[in-house]
């Protein structure tokens, strides 16, 4: 018998996160005919050992029908399988066969090149016959250079990756041909409509229709090259050819190909995963792989794999090259693509381009040889993203050995460098010997010799005297049926890993990597936090023993896993040990249980006398503990009650979740408060002239009156059914999410679903009422004079919203609906009870802890989310009413604009979000401090600031074009707009201080500056819709006012130089003008103004 972490958490994600995915090189995998090659037919025998290690998908490398140059990298027919390996049938069979037994398979799309012998739609033979032949333009092709002697030059100094020029001539057409891997690998040009056409019908569809489903997308960042081909920078001054991955990938429409491609896969539910070396910029990584820009599902990043290599060459090493800290750093940069965003990234250490891992960072000799190869299982199956394993991995295959000769190795690319070395140094034995030393570190050869299935002189993967490639010698002490017999073995440990991987899913799949004991230079050691607990993962990267990080202390933790074959000495880690810790996170447990199955060896999961109280054998009723000891009892919802199924009682539990059902709980009655306590009650955390007058405002204001008086079904509900709020979401959900990102779509529903028995639920349904009729007032229809008038579902908001209690907490849900009220108020132009609200929306804010580290650490990643996209709306709104009123400022920033990720709230309104989080950044009390000096008689503004803070408002948005593009057009009239409606008060501050000039060297205190803006607002306008920007309300109308007020007053004061510049400002004018109008309520004062001086401008010629 045995116990396993089993999770009953339903997946909330899609298939491909959750998955471990099983590599498989096909010529060296297992032979079932006898001629020394493996086939599809031996992988189809191994598919129940493959399905025993705990695997979800299977990924086969190229099996397509090719010369081989590059081992089946070089493909001549997509819709053909190589004959050495098999037939189309027999991939049939395998793709049926693996689903039989409930995984998935991928393949290899290589499709940045094809091979020189290509029989598709463009051949590349075709290609080449004629400059004027149709198919010409399928590869990339390009004339010679000549140097000042006359000599023909290729047209760059790119390098190949397997050495020489990237370029080849050819002589029958007099013309270059682009190969970034071996002169038969020909780059097909991916600017060429039909190429792209080719590739995803014949490349793409053909096998996603017999199965297939997804794809490993081979260098899926070289598809694009930038179209002037420029030379690479000087690298290796020794050198010919230049080391070139950084001009030719991600090239300018890389973009634009993977959206297409994904319009396909997504047809599919098919996974991706891309190669894509070169690319040291997260942010460009971050645009592959973020769901919502539905490009790729995940990357392979090179960082890991990297380590240690050359910086020329990647061969220009000495074995072993690298830190420990280099290691930590690496998967760090990996790990961290995920924190905050809707990105997902992978995990792994090898496959058929990388020698073996145990070689390269464990330790091969006997003594350590297992347990390293056990360390390495539990570090990297612990990391964020889906998780990869390569064959052979699972048994700990090594290095082949050092004794063996060069004319072992068989792959192009070592062959080629060893070449390479004996031409420059002329056969020097020295230099060779180096070579040969860092080949056999870090070869592919190594992870391309045959699996080993047994302890026989050609391991079990052939009957054949010879195979294609030597066996390792090693399959005499590492091999499968060796493993499979042991419970210690290397192979045991891998099953028992990847079920505490997926029984912890939460932590180890899907948690937040955050690095520890930095510098440490034998342990490597992180957490992963996830929302029902913490893990901590130490790794002794030494064959000494080691002391137990500090960081490991504590009562509410436990070792979870370990390698080593006893239990571990709680003070020091053993040399190569790896260890899992677990934490619980306040009353929360791990989400997992206890199991029985027969038959299978015992894990390394601790005894339950070690196990902290909240991981325990559980009974079918959840329980949790509270704070004080005591265990509490969760209240299922209805649906799981009625179908008599654990329900975690949670808001929407999982359960519901899963299957899309209404996730309903019994009402609770509400305790009976002991007083009333209106927030009218709460001290304002701001000292302003002005506050008197507000309290004026607000004792003549009715409904303030009523707030928090005595209250009945029968007057809250008023013969509302919830027909009317659900039609209202769409466009809550398209017009206000975006700019009041707080309460998600979910909670909304649900507030709904409650709101009959939750007076806050309520109160905050009619706020989101009133908000969206708001921001949408001209874009629907007048019903009735109820159902339009917003300020009468203001006024039920308030009336509805209980009091708060002394010994409750505040709620995000109620603060959000004083937000809403707020804007509605302004909307309305009732600005000083505006104000009131704004500053219980501050103060409330302070009361959630949002800006105390220790407060927000104890909340789950959503929580944390959701406060941070509370204080940033409050944020906004605050400075916008200060400088637009006059007001101080009480709120300070968070440390970063930037906001966790949220799976209910989509990445491009968190993304448009954050921008214009950081355009306010820069209203401070110091911008203030000046813009209210403006207005007075104290001037001190020097030109340095304003030049200063007009280049911080333009770094904003500067240089991301892409990210602007990418956001909804509203996000991007928002952002523009009040970029330059910041700018512009930094010119007015200016021109107050007579700072200006008629010199355009510095924009910013260029007496002509706001007829520029005036240029770029129209320009901006007439590519959106009126739609766009009128649901903005108020806020941008204020803006676009102040704009058009300024920009007339320059055109007033500040001749034209020609007639058709004077004709020019006046059509930018009146057209900022007549659309100024037509918005929704225009404020009266500001359109008489406008229009006295559009008059002033007719009756002087403008």
């Amino acid at each position: 018998m045995r116990q396993l972490l089993i999770n009953m958490t339903i997946s909330q994600h899609p298939w491909w996160k959750d998955a471990t995915v099983y590599q498989i090189y096909p010529a060296s995998f297992q032979d079932s005919n006898g001629d020394g090659v493996g086939d599809l037919c031996g992988i189809i025998k191994r598919l129940e050992y493959i399905k025993s290690i705990g695997v979800d998908v299977i990924w086969v490398c190229p099996m397509y029908q090719s010369p081989q140059i590059d081992m089946g990298y070089d493909i001549s027919d997509y819709q053909a399988v190589h004959e050495p390996y098999g037939t189309v049938a027999d991939m049939e069979e395998l793709i049926n066969k693996v689903h039989e037994l409930g995984m998935r398979i991928i393949l290899d799309l290589v499709v940045n090149h094809t091979s020189d012998q290509h029989a598709w739609p463009a051949r590349f033979k075709q290609s080449r016959s004629s400059k004027s032949d149709p198919k010409r333009d399928w590869y990339i092709w390009k004339p010679a250079k000549y140097d000042d002697s006359g000599n023909r030059r290729p047209p760059n100094n790119w390098r190949s990756n397997f050495g020489g020029s990237a370029w080849q001539w050819d002589e029958h057409t007099q013309e270059y041909y682009l190969h970034l891997f071996c002169p038969e690998q020909p780059d097909l040009n991916w600017d060429n409509d039909e190429t792209r056409k080719a590739i995803y019908d014949n490349a793409m569809t053909f096998w996603l229709e017999k199965g297939c489903d997804g794809f490993r997308v081979d260098t899926v960042n070289m598809y694009s090259k930038d179209p002037a081909f420029p030379d690479a920078p000087i690298t290796d001054p020794d050198a010919e050819w230049q080391e070139a991955g950084l001009v030719y990938c991600n090239g300018p429409h890389m973009n634009e190909y993977l959206m297409e491609m994904n319009a396909i896969l997504s047809q599919y539910d098919a996974m991706t995963v891309g190669e894509c070396p070169f690319t040291p910029d997260q942010k460009q990584v971050h645009r592959y792989v973020s769901a919502s820009k539905k490009r790729l599902n995940m990357v392979f990043q090179f960082d890991l794999v990297d380590v240690g290599q050359g910086k020329v060459f990647k061969y220009g090493t000495t074995p072993f090259a690298y830190t420990l800290g280099d290691l930590k750093a690496a998967i760090s940069r990996t790990q961290g693509l995920i924190h905050g965003s809707d990105a997902w990234t992978t995990s792994f250490v090898e496959n058929h381009d990388q020698a073996r891992s145990v070689s390269r960072f464990g330790n091969d000799n006997p003594e350590w040889r297992e347990r390293s190869a056990k360390m390495l299982a539990l570090l990297f199956a612990s990391l964020s993203g889906t998780l990869f394993v390569y064959q052979g991995q699972e048994i700990g295959m090594i290095n082949m050995p050092p004794e063996w000769p060069i004319e072992e190795y068989k792959d192009v690319d070592s062959i080629n460098y060893y070449n390479m070395v004996a031409q420059r140094s002329e056969n020097d034995g020295k230099e060779l010997s180096k070579a040969k030393a860092a080949l056999q570190h870090l070869a592919r050869d190594h992870a391309r010799t045959p699996m080993q299935w047994d302890a026989s002189s050609n391991g079990g993967f052939t009957d054949a005297a010879q195979s294609w490639m030597r066996v390792n010698t090693s399959t005499a002490e590492i091999n499968v049926e060796q493993q499979r017999a042991s419970k210690d073995s290397v192979l045991s440990f891998w099953k028992q890993m990847l079920a505490t991987r997926k029984a912890s899913s939460d932590a180890l799949i899907h948690g937040d990597f955050e690095l520890v004991d930095e510098g440490n230079e034998k342990v490597f050691s992180f957490l992963k936090h996830g929302e029902s607990g913490s893990a901590l993962i130490m790794c002794n990267f030494s064959s000494s023993a080691s002391k137990v990080p500090s960081v490991a202390s504590g009562k509410d933790r436990v070792i979870l896993f370990h390698n080593l074959p006893s239990t571990p000495d709680e003070s020091m880690l053993a040399p190569w040990e790896g260890r899992i810790y677990a934490f619980c996170k306040n009353s929360c447990a791990w989400p997992s249980l206890l199991i029985e199955e027969a038959g299978t060896p015992a894990p390394r999961v601790m005894n339950h006398t070690r196990r902290p109280r909240c991981i325990s054998n559980s009974s079918t009723t959840l329980h949790t503990q509270s704070m004080d000891g005591k265990k509490q009892r969760h209240k299922a919802c209805k649906a799981c009650s009625s179908r008599k199924v654990r329900c975690n009682g949670q808001q929407r539990c999982q359960q519901c979740e899963h299957l899309n059902l209404r996730c309903e709980y019994p009402p609770t009655l509400p305790r009976q408060a002991k007083r009333k306590t209106p927030l009218t009650d709460l001290k304002f955390p701001v000292t302003s002239p002005s506050i008197p007058g507000v309290l004026r405002e607000l004792a003549a204001a009715p409904h303030v009156q009523q707030y928090g008086d005595a209250y009945t079904s029968k007057e809250r509900t008023n013969g509302e059914d919830a027909t009317f709020f659900l039609s209202l979401l769409p466009d809550f959900e398209t017009f206000v999410l975006p700019f009041h990102p707080v309460m998600t779509m979910r909670e909304a529903h649900d507030a709904i679903a409650t709101m009959t028995q939750d007076r806050e639920a309520e109160a905050f349904i009619y706020g989101l009422v009133a908000i969206t009729l708001n921001l949408t007032h001209s874009l629907r229809s007048q019903t009735t004079a109820e159902k339009s008038d917003i300020e009468h579902w203001v006024f039920k908001a308030l009336d509805t919203l209980p009091p708060v209690q002394c010994q409750e907490d505040i709620s995000v849900r109620r603060v959000a609906t004083l937000q809403f009220i707020h804007v509605c108020l302004m909307g309305l132009g009732r600005h000083g009870v505006a104000f009131y609200y704004l500053r219980q929306s501050t103060t409330m804010l302070e009361l959630l802890g949002v800006g105390d580290a220790e407060t927000m650490s104890q909340l789950s990643l959503t929580e944390r989310a959701q406060r941070q996209r509370l204080h940033w709306t409050i944020f906004v709104h605050e400075r916008f009413y200060a400088i637009t009123c006059q007001r101080s400022i009480v709120l300070p920033p968070l440390t970063t604009t930037k906001i966790e990720s949220d799976p209910d709230i989509p990445k491009a309104i968190t993304d448009g979000f954050e921008q214009i989080a950081r355009l306010f950044l820069h209203i401070d009390q110091d911008m203030l401090s000046r813009w209210f000096a403006t207005f007075g008689s104290e001037r001190f503004i020097e030109p340095g600031w304003i030049v200063e803070k007009n280049r911080q408002i333009d770094a904003e948005t500067a240089g991301s074009d892409e990210e602007i593009a990418e956001l909804s057009h509203m996000q991007q009239a928002d952002l523009i707009i009040t970029k330059h409606w910041l700018r512009m008060m930094v010119w007015q501050m200016a021109i107050s201080n007579c700072l200006l000039s008629s010199d355009r060297s510095e924009q910013s205190m260029s007496l002509l500056f706001p007829v520029d803006v005036s240029a770029q607002l129209r320009a901006l306008i007439i590519n959106m819709t009126k739609g766009t920007i009128e649901v903005h309300g108020s806020g941008i109308q204020q803006k676009l006012f102040e704009l058009t007020d300024t920009i007339a007053s320059v055109i007033l004061t500040v001749p034209a130089s020609s007639p058709d510049e004077k004709r020019q400002r006046m059509d930018d004018f009146s057209f900022l003008f007549e659309f100024w109008k037509s918005l929704p309520r225009p404020n009266s004062v500001q359109r008489e103004l406008l229009e006295s001086k559009y008059r002033r401008l007719v009756d002087i010629g403008l």
